[in-house]
């Protein structure tokens, strides 16, 4: 089934998109983690910090539905899975869009706007700072290179 996701999005590049929504449910319902992390992502700040227009509210939704059809679609649900990790997964993912040129800011700045009452901002930088230490973070750089 792959392989004919594969040829089909090779015939026909704008189907690609449409396939890996299907592969991404094959592999679990990943809804609710591209809804929340959009909604922590789309707020004041990211629209304060970002590089260019173009990251929009869609295009974030349409970055983390890619994330999750990607490889590491898998390894991030499984983070998810843990209420207690879902802060840091979200820290670890803004890092890495500020490292891959998205966002113009530091750890330290957009800690202290996320608005994470429930831990200090120095513990939401250092979570931010991990986004560049997972293993999926070549593949959101490429992503942003496009």
């Amino acid at each position: 089934m792959n392989k004919l996701r594969e040829d089909l999005a090779t015939i026909n590049p704008k189907y690609a998109k449409y396939l890996n929504n299907i592969a991404s449910k094959e592999r679990g319902n990943y809804f609710a983690i591209v809804k929340n992390l959009t909604e922590a992502l789309a707020k004041e700040w990211f629209w304060n910090l970002r590089t260019d227009k173009k990251y929009s509210k869609e295009w974030i939704e349409a970055f983390l539905n890619d994330l999750m059809a990607s490889e590491w679609g898998e390894t991030i649900a499984q983070e998810w899975k843990m209420k207690s990790k879902r802060l840091k997964l979200e820290c670890k993912i803004t890092g890495a869009l500020i490292d891959a040129g998205v966002l113009d800011t530091s750890y330290n700045a957009v800690a202290l706007m996320m608005g994470h009452d429930e831990l200090p901002s120095d513990t939401l930088a250092n979570y931010i700072g991990l986004g560049k230490k997972e293993k999926y973070f070549m593949w959101i750089c490429g992503y942003i290179r496009g």
